[in-house]
């Protein structure tokens, strides 16, 4: 009797197509999966590698744009300084005009409007004293040349 076909089919069919579509399947997953994570990792990267450039950049003018800044600031300091030993040195002759009354000047005998000066270029010190950025000390310096030469026209004009 012969054999039935079906059968026949059984023996003869072989495991390697069913094995080939797993195989198969499993390196597309993982191929897919290896995808996904290489995304994420360059995804990370670009992302910190910009984070890096930024900071670099930041840096690099930060150091470029100081050394105008000092140069700028050093010459706001010896403007602040110069103005300090200007006002210093009329605060002396106010000082002796203050004790002397004013005697010799055109000022003389008005008490008021020599403490006055006095007052205003004592403020006018202390504002320079205490102006701590730039551009306080450029406020300062011009406000202690105004009310210099205030006092150096009414001490010297007789």
């Amino acid at each position: 009797m012969a054999n039935n076909s079906s059968e026949t089919n059984d023996e003869n069919r072989s495991i390697w197509p069913e094995a080939s579509l797993l195989i198969g399947m499993i390196v597309v997953l993982l191929a897919m999966l290896f995808y996904g994570i290489a995304l994420i990792v360059l995804a990370s990267l670009v992302t910190l590698g910009s984070i890096a450039v930024g900071v670099f950049l930041i840096l690099r003018s930060s150091e470029s744009g100081d050394a105008a800044f000092r140069a700028v600031s050093g010459e706001i300091e010896q403007l602040s300084n110069d103005a300090s030993f200007d006002i210093a040195e009329e605060l002396i002759a106010w000082d002796k005009l203050k004790y002397t009354k004013g005697i010799g000047t055109r000022i003389a005998g008005q008490d008021d409007v020599i403490e006055d000066m006095y007052r205003r270029l004592a403020n006018a010190r202390e504002e320079l004293a205490q102006a701590e950025t730039p551009v306080h000390r450029i406020e300062a310096v011009l406000a202690v040349d105004s009310v210099l030469a205030i006092a150096k026209e009414l001490r010297i004009s007789e």
